[in-house]
């Protein structure tokens, strides 16, 4: 498998993992959809694509799982990660000021995701597959 090959087969075990709990995913869904329903005078089209902002940390995430598989020693990344993606989510909250819960909500969701990410991203770099 190359390196894209690897990345996307680890995306789509964390997306198998993003619906392991049901509940949650759903919540945070319905959430994030109810409130930009309700907020969606505050939300504008300029700036909507700096709500996906924080999934390039997923991105990161996920390569990293790809590129150091099996390479301990570069296991702090998968952390680097999950706290790249929880400073860019904050920042996009302070960004959106009309519609700072969905901003939360959508960043919550992607969150979510990442932290799916993390999980088979770090199974791989360690090769400790649960």
């Amino acid at each position: 498998m190359n390196l894209t090959q690897k990345a996307i087969w680890i995306a789509e075990q964390a997306f198998d993992g993003f619906f392991y709990i049901d509940l949650v995913t759903i919540v945070l869904l319905a959430l994030a959809l109810g409130l930009g329903i309700y907020q969606r005078k505050g939300i504008k089209l300029k700036g909507s694509p700096v709500l996906l902002l924080p999934f390039t940390g997923v991105l990161f995430i996920v390569f990293c799982g790809a590129y150091f598989e099996k390479r301990i020693e570069y296991s702090w990344l998968v952390s680097f990660g999950c706290v790249l993606t929880i400073l860019l989510s904050v920042y996009v909250v302070w960004r959106f000021k009309g519609a700072r819960l969905f901003a939360a909500a959508t960043s919550s969701l992607i969150l979510w995701y990442g932290l799916w990410c993390a999980f088979i991203s770090a199974m791989s770099i360690a090769d400790d597959w649960i």
